[in-house]
């Protein structure tokens, strides 16, 4: 019987579904075991025996897609004596094309090639990384039926495996396990792994303890241990603790990267404390760290946000002095704080720049600069850099088209705004939450109120989960309209549901009936939302206090601003205004309106 030989041209056209998450193995890929000069002979049988064919098989960088890796595959197992396929299947998991991965294997099993513990191991985090843990387990089971031995790199494959799946509280037991069991030594990446598992789950306490555990069990922590926990804890706006950590890394010999100084000094940057920041900067230059440009974008970053437009671009100005280009972080920030400031001429020559640069702007880059115009007013602008977008390969996103939004409604374009709305449904983008946040306030505040009321009754037909943020907003548009009657009935049958109901639901009502001078009514709504949880803010009290001081009812005014001050808020301008302009008032009233001077907000 003929032998059956696999064509190497015999290749599938399947495209692959493929993951995209990130690869365990994040070393150099290595080239072929046999690879030796630039072409490799193998014999086609499918002609005539001894004809020799030229493959050029130059290196694995060929491999760019799925197909390409089974087509390297399939000329492979042509090849006599077979070579190694472990550099093929790291390569291709590298490049995160996992069910490929797994793909080739199957095919080897069906082909009846050899396999190692060390293809095992690309099999089983590939598995891994596409939340099939389960399937990595059970690669485990082939390891000790095969009688390989597991050690701790196998292991932190399954450990990073279950925290993909976020099976968090298992990948602590599991570590447990290894640990009292004896199962293998844990090493710095295998308690490394967990601690970023547990930090990016919100669990940095146990993080902590877990530094603390792996220092007793002898195993010294390095940076990057370090580094995963203080990023967390700054995440977490505990950035004193950060720093007492920080601080402790370097008392015990473990010496910053840039990466452990960028994240301390993002973090105080956040706060504001920016006496810290430069004692950092120093204490860098004293540890012989260079700033990367991560460092120098926190910096502009921070400085065009607290409106110090022109020190952010003396750090730019050091940055290039100093040969560190430029990215496109570092003109988003520049650009965004011109716009803060409404200087969008400027704004866009950073943005005329960066093109020119040769660095190219992202769809946040377009973002920054149609918000910018939007909060002057300058709709045409806007619009005109939204439909440059696709020209630049860039796709808006949905916020975009929320800015936009938003910036019609406020220049009273009602009827652009609803044109816009129904384009981006015909581009196929879903309206989210502050979408129709924006759409019913939009259309509240330009007068539609009858228009918001239908809207929201759509949306409740169309099954999207209405917020009581929603409710609130057209509640307040009907107040504002004088039809107090169907915002009470609104107001009544949301209560009745059983919904959580927050300060802003329930104080556009409040609102509503201190307009119509229903001050008793909206005195007992505030009793009522405090006896449900919800405690009243500041404008809820300032809206009633209004409201009785326009009436000149003092004795109404007197226990509830106490009660104001007493729970820790202070009337704003207006309400102090009035209270000083009271035609008369009690001497108790007087000076408890003298202390609150200096408070006023």
């Amino acid at each position: 019987m003929r032998k059956r030989v696999v064509s190497a041209h015999s290749i599938t056209q399947k495209r692959w579904n493929l993951e995209n998450s990130t690869g365990f193995f994040n070393g150099s890929e290595s080239k072929f075991p046999f690879h030796t000069k630039s072409q490799i002979s193998f014999t086609n049988s499918s002609n005539h025996k001894n004809e020799r064919q030229e493959i050029n098989l130059s290196s694995f960088e060929t491999v760019k897609n799925g197909d390409d890796a089974i087509a390297l595959f399939h000329q492979m197992i042509l090849v006599q004596p077979r070579p190694s396929f472990t550099g093929l299947l790291k390569l291709v998991a590298k490049n995160k094309q996992y069910s490929v991965v797994i793909h080739i294997f199957k095919e080897m099993c069906i082909l009846g090639i050899p396999f190692d513990k060390y293809i095992l191991a690309i099999l089983m985090n590939s598995y891994c990384c596409m939340r099939r843990v389960d399937c990595g387990f059970s690669v485990l089971g082939v390891y000790v039926k095969r009688g390989y031995e597991s050690d701790v790199f196998t292991y932190s494959i399954l450990l990073k495996g279950l925290i993909l799946c976020n099976k968090i509280t298992k990948a602590v037991e599991f570590f447990k396990k290894l640990a009292r069991e004896k199962v293998c030594e844990l090493d710095q990446v295998s308690y490394s792994t967990l601690m970023d598992g547990l930090c990016k789950s919100g669990h940095t306490q146990t993080a902590v303890n877990l530094l603390r555990s792996m220092e007793r069990g002898g195993c010294e922590p390095n940076v990057a241990s370090y580094s995963t926990i203080i990023d967390s804890l700054c995440k977490d706006r505990m950035v004193g603790e950060a720093y007492r950590l920080f601080t402790e890394m370097i008392e015990k010999g473990v010496l910053p990267d840039i990466v452990s100084y960028n994240t301390i000094i993002r973090g105080f940057c956040n706060f504001g404390r920016c006496e810290q920041v430069k004692k950092l900067l120093n204490q860098m230059k004293d540890h012989g760290v260079c700033a990367d440009v991560y460092t120098y974008n926190i910096l502009v970053d921070t400085l065009c946000k607290e409106g110090l437009v022109e020190d952010a671009e003396d750090i730019i100005k050091c940055m290039i002095q100093k040969g560190t280009d430029l990215n496109v972080v570092t003109y988003n920030a520049l650009i965004d704080g011109y716009c803060l400031q409404g200087r969008i001429h400027e704004a866009k020559e950073v943005f005329d720049s960066m093109v020119q640069s040769g660095v190219q702007p992202t769809t946040i880059s377009y973002n920054i600069l149609i918000n910018g115009h939007c909060k002057r007013g300058e709709m045409d602008e806007a619009m005109h850099l939204v439909r440059e977008m696709p020209l630049k390969q860039l796709k808006p996103e949905i916020n975009t088209y929320n800015t936009v939004l938003q910036g019609l409604f406020r220049a009273r374009r009602y009827v652009h705004a609803q044109k816009i709305y129904d384009e981006m449904h015909a581009l196929g983008f879903n309206p989210d939450f502050h979408t129709y946040c924006i759409m019913l306030d939009g259309l509240c505040k330009n007068g539609h109120v009858e228009e918001a009321l239908e809207f929201l009754q759509e949306l409740q037909k169309k099954g999207v989960d209405l917020s009581c943020q929603m409710y609130g907003i057209v509640i307040a548009g009907l107040c504002r309209k004088g039809k107090l009657d169907i915002a009470r009935d609104i107001f009544n049958t949301v209560s009745s549901k059983g919904i959580y109901l927050d300060v802003r639901f329930y104080f556009a009502m409040i609102y509503g009936l201190c307009r119509e001078g229903l001050l008793d009514e909206a005195k007992d709504l505030m009793r009522k939302m405090e006896q449900n949880g919800c405690p009243p803010h500041n404008l809820t009290y300032d809206v009633i206090l209004q409201g009785f001081l326009r009436r000149n009812k003092l004795d109404e005014v007197l226990p509830l601003l106490q009660e104001m001050v007493d729970k820790g808020f202070s009337p704003n301008a207006h309400t102090f205004s009035l209270l000083i302009n009271l035609p008369s008032a009690e001497s108790t009233l007087l000076g408890m309106i003298e202390r609150l001077r200096p408070k006023v907000v």
